[in-house]
């Protein structure tokens, strides 16, 4: 009999501005179609909107794919009385709940219910996808280390177990918690991904020329301002075109501030949002995919970009490393400026053939990784039984 589970998330399908969390559950809920049941308990509407989704019954389960999805009104969700949720928990009767977050306040709600013992046997796992990594915990610090040390003062945690998307992040998890050993199992795409990114025509590339593309949350943890800085002394015709939902309004009008004070050889283009499902047309007309994020616990569009063929230049704060040696890019430390306005530089001035063996390969990375068994079996390990052991890191 298949495991039942029950992913909470703040944001699910149909949305598209929350990112790569949506992605990451619904690619899990598609791709364990075969060995997991899923229900899922989210928003009725997409981050940031004050209207619910159309065509969805609020506080209600709606079939959205392979899984059940409750669909919750702000007020339900928000609200601090768990009778509602124990009445869904105990209709599902789920083998686990798994909790999408470490701060979302839903994961908060659902951990503080859990002490308070309003739940049966069911087993929790907990994914903070990249919450502790250096850089998204010097975001808004204060409070997380508030968090933080109430949770370890209550032991708020107690016996749930841990998935880390990557080696790295089971590091990072157990540097703020030394106890927890988290068990290794990478986000799952979608196999149909490289095909569906290869359907469009890519922009030729010539010396002196470039598109330069940011396509994520408009936040300081996806450190735009840096990238509008590094761009500042750049020669050449430069295009940079950024998409995103803007979460933070202030940080907002800094990159607004930097970009107009760039030198006119270098056009910057405010895109806004773009749907899931359009990604791939917008990631084919550019050369290079700019992200000198601060932490990344996976990176969906880092992988769209590879999938895209369009050449990642991005921080050594992803599992995505070692991509010069391999010829997939580049991930630089966000601490050596220079080493990023030097690569910029040098992505402006690369001629055709080398720029298309670079962007071939960065195709070919992508359609090798979704074959990688290793995946699926580290996943369906989450939800056995009696889980345990690491799962593989293709990354290496």
């Amino acid at each position: 009999m298949k495991p039942r589970v029950l992913a909470i998330v703040e944001h699910y399908l149909p949305g598209y501005k929350a990112g790569g969390p949506v992605r990451t559950v619904s690619n899990m809920v598609e791709g364990l179609r075969e060995h997991v049941q899923f229900w899922v308990v989210s928003s009725d509407r997409d981050y940031g909107d004050a209207a619910p989704y159309h065509h969805v019954r609020s506080n209600a389960w709606n079939e959205c794919g392979n899984a059940q999805v409750f669909y919750a009104s702000p007020r339900q969700l928000r609200s601090w009385d768990p009778v509602w949720m124990v009445d869904l928990v105990h209709t599902i009767r789920p083998d686990f709940i798994y909790l999408n977050s470490f701060f979302a306040p839903t994961s908060v709600r659902f951990a503080a219910w859990r002490r308070a013992d309003w739940f049966g046997r069911e087993r929790f796992l907990l994914a903070p996808r990249g919450e502790f990594s250096p850089g998204a915990l010097a975001i808004k610090s204060s409070k997380k280390k508030a968090y933080l040390a109430l949770v370890r003062r209550t032991g708020l945690y107690g016996d749930m177990g841990w998935q880390a998307s990557s080696d790295r992040e089971a590091r990072e998890i157990s540097q703020v918690f030394p106890a927890v050993r988290a068990h290794v199992a990478p986000d799952m795409v979608a196999p149909e991904v490289p095909a569906r990114a290869v359907r469009f025509e890519r922009p030729a590339k010539t010396p002196g020329t470039a598109r330069f593309v940011f396509l994520s949350r408009i936040s300081p943890k996806k450190n735009l301002d840096y990238a509008l800085e590094v761009l500042r002394d750049v020669t050449g015709n430069v295009v940079f075109d950024i998409y995103g939902t803007r979460p933070d309004a202030a940080y907002g009008r800094t990159c607004r501030s930097l970009a107009a004070k760039l030198p006119k050889n270098v056009l910057v283009h405010d895109r806004g949002p773009v749907p899931h499902d359009e990604v791939f047309a917008v990631l084919a007309q550019y050369h290079y995919f700019l992200l000198p994020t601060r932490g990344e616990n996976f990176g969906h569009a880092i992988f769209e970009a590879f999938a895209a063929g369009c050449v990642p230049l991005i921080s050594n704060e992803t599992p995505w490393l070692g991509l010069c040696d391999r010829n997939l890019g580049w991930d630089l430390p966000l601490g050596d400026r220079t080493a990023w306005r030097n690569q910029i530089q040098s992505c402006v001035d690369l001629p055709q053939t080398p720029y298309v063996a670079l962007a071939a390969g960065c195709r070919d990375f992508a359609r090798s990784w979704v074959r990688d068994p290793s995946i699926v079996r580290a996943n369906c390990a989450l939800f056995a039984p009696e889980k345990g052991g690491e799962g593989g890191n293709p990354m290496g």
